[in-house]
C-alpha cells in the first residue's frame, strides 16, 4: 500500500522586473553583414544609434524625396536596417554591454565586472567610442 503523498505547496513566484519598456528591435548590421536584432530601449543606451533613430537618418532613399508631404509621420525603419562601421564579433560584446548596461542602470551598489578580452579590448574601444557608449 502507498503513502497518500504530501500536497503540494503554491510556488509563488515574484514577477520580474521590467529591465526595457519597449517591445520594438532595431536591425543593426555589422560591417561584414552579419544582422543583430536589439530591444529598442537597449539601442537607446548608445548616443549614436539615438541620435539615427530619434533625427530620422534611417529613412529609405526614396522617403526624402517627398516634399508634397507636409504632416509629420513616424520615422520608418529602413528596411535593410541600420548599418554600422563594426565587424560583428566587435558588435556583438558591445550589444552585450549595452544589455549590461539596460540591465544595471538601476543598482545603486557596485555593478559586476564586464570582463572582455585582452585581444579585442582596443576594438571594442573604439566601436564603444563610434557608439558613443
Amino acid at each position: 500500500m502507498k503513502a497518500a503523498a504530501a500536497p503540494k505547496k503554491e510556488v509563488i513566484y515574484e514577477k520580474p522586473t521590467q529591465f526595457v519598456q519597449a517591445v520594438k528591435y532595431i536591425k543593426l548590421v555589422s560591417s561584414d553583414l552579419k544582422v543583430f536584432f536589439v530591444n529598442k530601449d537597449v539601442c537607446m543606451i548608445s548616443n549614436h544609434l539615438k541620435n539615427v533613430l530619434t533625427n530620422n537618418l534611417n529613412k529609405a532613399p526614396s522617403e526624402y524625396d517627398k516634399e508634397e508631404d507636409t504632416e509629420e509621420k513616424p520615422p520608418l525603419p529602413h528596411p535593410d536596417g541600420t548599418h554600422l562601421n563594426i565587424t560583428s564579433d566587435i558588435l556583438e560584446v558591445c550589444i552585450k554591454f549595452m544589455h549590461y548596461k539596460t540591465v544595471n542602470r538601476k543598482i545603486s551598489f557596485q555593478r559586476p565586472n564586464f570582463d572582455i578580452d585582452k585581444e579585442i579590448a582596443l576594438d571594442v574601444l573604439k566601436a564603444s567610442i563610434y557608439l558613443q557608449v
